[in-house]
């Protein structure tokens, strides 16, 4: 278990990117200008292809709307461009993208329809191998065991909204797919390797506040972080157990029981340390320290939770020998070749992607991004893109074209959506055991 500085679902407050004053200078004529000329009209690219993604040969960019003249008769084309150079190479799409997975480290990219049709694709952009996901035995469980053929499956009811996540190893041999909160590996042939199950998300209590997370309360920003690793006397990398060991050694020597006189360094230490794990400050108050919370209880108010806790993002490590997978609780958990557990990252919302390279782990949420260089947090940045000052109303625009271009209105809805729902779960469930 790493717990890493969670992320907010929401920005609250504006968050900016950090700013520099430095000058570029060039001490050692490393650098030479260059004319800036116009793109003659010929050797522009296509704006069609909208979507770019990097691997270790080139580019992959993609056409998923339709709109350029290689796509005339299909519904969307892809073109890799090489780093080598030369004529990028462009081919048709065999079916329209519902969803998209390009390893950086592999050759070759697979899509999911929305009729849940998985196309894997070769290295020169032909089909390799289709299958239909929702035709599989173990989708066929799932959608029994959580009853989305009938009355109340209204969110994950239909097909391709239950099978979130799609994923494809770097040597296409086996690929992932996620139904809710289920995830499946198969080999190319159809075998089923292994799948795994998310644990349902608890029934939660909570006072003074609708948050969801449990304990966690302060989630500082990327500078906030830093600040909280120098009283700390750490910096990055970090792990979370040193950050651990050293706040164990900072309260026996700082405790006021011990050395009285320290309590404001005390106090110090403790929001340093709620920073850099998300104990709530509320919750300190009364405790020696914070670790004192594994213990915590509290009169309840309101309850909320339960219910599958959904697969949010999937993917193959980088020499596909494991696998990543973020869940809506804010956890991802990777997974071994032979389908075991081995370690678990909790960054405190869902993430919304998850890359793994031979070197480094990306996890990017809704406001956070967090660089691992295997248990090591060696960088985290905040994402203003994603949040800023957000409004508690939806935007006009999301109102009168369904499709905001504002994408700081998104966490939001999802974070109100997520919260609605289990609170309707919660009642159902209530209403279910009246029955009984």
């Amino acid at each position: 278990m790493l717990p890493l500085p969670p992320s907010p679902e929401v920005w609250t407050s504006q968050v900016a990117l950090p700013a520099t004053s430095e000058t570029f200078e060039d001490a050692e004529g490393a650098w030479r200008e260059l004319t800036v000329e116009a793109i003659a009209p010929a050797d522009r690219p296509d704006p069609a292809f909208r979507k770019h993604f990097t691997t270790r040969g080139g580019v992959l960019s993609f056409d998923d709307l339709a709109k350029s003249e290689a796509s005339l008769g299909a519904p969307g084309a892809v073109m890799f461009t090489s780093e080598q150079g030369g004529t990028p190479v462009i081919e048709r799409l065999e079916r329209p993208i519902y969803a998209l997975d390009i390893h950086p480290e592999g050759k070759g990219f697979a899509t999911r329809s929305k009729t849940t049709i998985l196309t894997v694709y070769r290295e020169d952009l032909k089909v390799d191998f289709e299958t239909d996901l929702s035709a599989t035995p173990e989708v066929a469980a799932g959608r029994r065991r959580l009853d989305l053929d009938v009355e109340g499956g209204f969110l994950w009811g239909e097909p391709h909204l239950a099978l979130n996540c799609i994923a494809l190893s770097p040597s296409r041999d086996r690929y992932l797919y996620t139904h809710v909160d289920e995830a499946w590996c198969i080999d190319r042939d159809g075998k089923p390797l292994w799948g795994v199950r998310m644990p349902e998300c608890p029934v939660e209590t909570y006072h003074q506040t609708f948050e969801v997370g449990g304990i966690r309360g302060h989630t500082g920003t990327a500078a906030e972080i830093e600040e909280a690793l120098e009283k700390l006397e750490l910096a990055l990398p970090v792990t979370p157990d040193e950050i651990r060991q050293k706040y164990r050694g900072l309260v026996r020597q700082l405790h006021p029981d011990l050395n009285p006189g320290n309590e404001e360094w005390m106090k110090a230490v403790n929001a340093a340390y709620e920073a850099l794990t998300g104990a709530s400050h509320d919750d300190l108050q009364g405790k020696g320290n914070a670790e004192d919370l594994l213990t915590f209880s509290a009169t309840v108010t309101f309850m909320t939770g339960g219910g599958p806790d959904r697969l949010q993002a999937a993917a193959f490590s980088g020499r596909g020998d494991s696998v990543l997978l973020g869940t809506s609780q804010g956890r991802v958990l990777r997974i071994d070749a032979s389908g075991k557990p081995i370690a678990l990252y909790d960054v405190g919302s869902a993430p919304i992607r998850v890359l793994d390279t031979d070197r480094y782990l990306y996890i990017q949420t809704f406001t956070r991004l967090y660089v691992l260089e295997g248990n090591r947090l060696v960088g985290l940045q905040d994402c203003p893109n994603f949040g800023g000052q957000l409004s508690h109303t939806l935007c006009e625009r999301c109102i009168r074209v369904q499709r905001c271009p504002d994408i700081s209105c998104l966490p939001l809805i999802i974070s109100n959506i997520v919260r609605l729902f289990r609170i309707a779960s919660y009642l159902l469930h209530c209403s279910a055991i009246g029955t009984a």
